[in-house]
């Protein structure tokens, strides 16, 4: 022990079994503290504010890994194979550019086809993520092909990975009239998806 520090008994029977010991620190000459002896003890000897603030971050961490984590969309222009025909969002963004996973994302696709004649072609969906791997089942995605207000299992997307954090979605064949035609549209990103993730997407209609 050093000669600036003296070991002072917390109570009589120095020495015994069960001893708590308390020192005077050097340059603390005129405080006495109790050494603590763990996260526990430190904790207690917080005062009131710092407790709750403890407390409400870690409240706050495990609110944060509660809640699905959010996917950052860099949202590009819609592109058609068609041409003369034009595509885009009823209410723009089609996608917000922060999106939670599991979460229905909903708006209309609307289609104008200044051809004056039909076309069979259906709608596809290009992902390039930052983070994969990419999974099918990381995307849930329908348009309401025959645009009778229901999202049916048929006008579901299939989504096909071409690699580690690429993938393609595409819905089923449909008749494409002439005119302006509005098909609504449903997304979600579901649980599994890598997060935090940059999903860069590229919506297109096609036609054979």
């Amino acid at each position: 022990m050093s000669a600036s520090e003296e070991r002072v008994p917390a109570s009589p029977g120095a020495g015994e079994e069960g001893e708590e010991e308390y020192s005077r620190e050097p340059f603390h000459d005129a405080i006495l503290e109790k050494k603590p002896k763990g996260l526990g003890e430190r904790f207690k000897a917080l005062p009131l504010a710092k407790k709750i603030a403890v407390i409400l971050l870690i409240i706050g961490l495990i609110g944060a890994a509660g809640v699905g984590a959010t996917i950052v969309s860099n949202i590009l222009s819609g592109a058609t194979s068609i041409t003369g025909l034009t595509i885009s969002a009823a209410s723009p963004p089609l996608l917000p550019d922060q999106a939670t996973l599991e979460t229905d994302y909903t708006n209309t696709l609307r289609v104008y086809n200044p051809t004056g004649a039909a076309y069979t072609g259906w709608v596809t969906m290009n992902f390039t993520a930052s983070r994969g791997p990419l999974e099918s089942s990381h995307f849930e995605i329908y348009v309401d092909l025959n645009r009778n207000g229901v999202f049916e299992s048929g006008e579901k997307m299939t989504c096909t990975i071409t690699s580690a954090t690429q993938a393609k979605c595409a819905t089923p064949s449909f008749s494409i009239p002439s005119g302006t035609a509005d098909y609504p549209i449903k997304i979600r990103f579901k649980s599994g998806l890598p997060v935090p993730n940059t999903l860069n997407w590229q919506l297109y209609v096609e036609a054979s």
